[in-house]
């Protein structure tokens, strides 16, 4: 009814913990995106954010948005919504909760929603009944480094109430695996000397169903290939783990995904002049002959060099051209 009344796609309401700075699913309806009793930083959403200092939130298009990109943002958006907005509900000492919509369609007039959402919050908040809480979730931690895995395993704790264990071989893995199947799986890049694809296959193999979150030591656009080889859920950096580990598990969780954009490919991404130029260079060139070749002066080819490695992450011509061979840019 709400959801038919505000033509959106998906009604939530928290409970804000301003204390602690956590939020709490308290109810929701319409499309999947968190359960019931799932809680998470405040700061990892910018529906809750704004909504804990009392402030309205309205965004007519994520994806036109510089500011929508703090952890959770990302998950809104992959998991299909493109416009939202929420209002605080007001207790006796400030915001206790927040009333959200979130619609599939983007380009909506979230901000006319605004005032409207805040006149029923209250009587949502009050009559909307809650769904049973989703069980904390099982999370079976695949690392080598034991240190590196104790440290994840408390970041898995922080949200949901998740339980965590650490399995620092591929044996102990299956072992888990076998005795208490895990409802996810965190793993490495690596386990045992095999990549996370070979792992996710052992484990498979062995019985396990879970998702798999991949949280990678590595940034180079490969890893997030081989973790899609491998099935896997979810893929973030270790140095942002902080940040986004209770979300990703969430995510998972719940059966999304928290997933970067595929890298775009280098000949995408080089204009016709930086193709010439690289070709040129591949010949041997030096600049002032490039220039001449191409007729335009020096400093323009320089400019136009400077420009095509740092596209290929390249600090000189001979690494420019390595880069691109291995690439596919050049035979």
């Amino acid at each position: 009814m709400v959801r038919g009344a505000f033509a959106v796609d998906r009604v939530s309401i928290a409970r804000l913990d301003g204390s602690a700075l956590r939020f709490e699913i308290a109810a929701e309806a319409g499309a999947d995106l968190l359960a019931p009793g799932t809680a998470l930083p405040i700061d990892t959403c910018s529906y809750f954010a704004r909504a804990v200092e009392g402030r309205c939130f309205s965004e007519d298009d994520f994806d036109a948005s510089r500011s929508f990109r703090r952890p959770l943002d990302s998950v809104v958006l992959a998991a299909g919504f493109h416009a939202g907005c929420s209002v605080p509900i007001q207790g006796g000492d400030g915001p206790v909760g927040v009333v959200s919509l979130s619609a599939c369609g983007p380009r909506r007039d979230m901000t006319g929603l605004v005032d409207r959402l805040g006149e029923v919050g209250g009587v949502l908040a009050a009559g909307m009944r809650a769904r049973a809480p989703a069980p904390a979730p099982n999370v079976l931690i695949c690392h080598a480094d034991a240190l590196v895995g104790r440290g994840l395993a408390r970041l898995a704790e922080r949200g949901d109430g998740a339980r965590a264990r650490v399995a620092p071989t591929l044996a102990d893995a299956i072992a888990a695996v076998a005795s208490d199947p895990p409802d996810v799986v965190v793993c490495d890049d690596w386990l045992d000397g095999l990549r996370v694809d070979e792992v996710a296959r052992a484990l498979r193999d062995a019985g396990a169903s879970a998702p798999l979150l991949v949280v990678s030591s590595r940034d180079a656009p490969e890893s997030v290939r081989v973790s899609l080889r491998a099935g896997a859920a979810g893929h973030i950096a270790r140095r942002d783990a902080v940040d986004r580990m209770p979300v990703a598990l969430a995510a998972v969780h719940r059966g999304g995904t928290m997933l970067p954009a595929a890298p775009e490919a280098p000949e995408r991404r080089l204009t016709a002049r930086e193709r010439e130029l690289l070709e040129a260079l591949d010949e041997g060139l030096r600049f002032k002959q490039v220039a001449r070749r191409l007729g335009i002066s020096e400093a323009t080819a320089k400019t136009h060099g400077r420009n095509l490695f740092r596209k290929l992450g390249a600090t000189s011509r001979a690494e420019a051209v390595h880069t691109a061979r291995e690439g596919g840019l050049l035979a």
